[in-house]
Formats: C-alpha cells, structure tokens, sequence
C-alpha cells in the first residue's frame, strides 16, 4: 500500500461535509421513509 492509499482510506472513514446537492437528496430520503 502506498501512502496515497492510506491517506484515501483515512479521508473515508472521516466524516466529510456535504454538498448542499447531498443535503438535499437526503432529506428527500427522509421524508420518504417518515
């Protein structure tokens, strides 16, 4: 493994922020499961 890889895997596991697109998306998932 190099350290690119490793960098990736950490950046993943990390909770990233979201995009206003994603927040959208998934409050429209929400309101379809209530």
């Amino acid at each position: 493994m190099t350290e690119e890889d490793i960098d990736s895997q950490h950046t993943e596991e990390e909770a990233t922020p979201l995009t206003p697109k994603e927040i959208k998306a998934l409050r429209k998932l929400l309101k379809k499961k209530k």
